[in-house]
């Protein structure tokens, strides 16, 4: 596997800090951190815009598309897979 990119480590630190704000209102509202649901709306505590945020900058690391209701592997991502097999 080849190193991530200055960019990709920016995204993921970014995608990191959106789910870490959630995990710290879950926190402040529950008193613990057990039950937290990344990315589960209604239980990870973060805005649309937040949640849709996360969502894009996963899809944009894993370079993974949305083709009508299915999510589909990019060529790149597929290499990837078919390598570490």
């Amino acid at each position: 596997m080849r190193e991530p990119s200055e960019l990709q480590k920016q995204q993921y630190e970014r995608f990191t800090e959106i789910l870490n704000t959630g995990k710290q209102r879950y926190m402040e509202a529950k008193g613990t951190h057990k039950g937290y649901r990344a990315g589960l709306k209604g239980q990870d505590y973060l805005t649309d815009e937040e949640r849709q945020e996360a969502l894009s900058l996963v899809r944009q690391l894993f370079q993974v598309r949305e083709k009508s209701d299915n999510l589909t592997a990019t060529p790149l991502l597929k290499e990837g897979i078919e390598a570490d097999s």
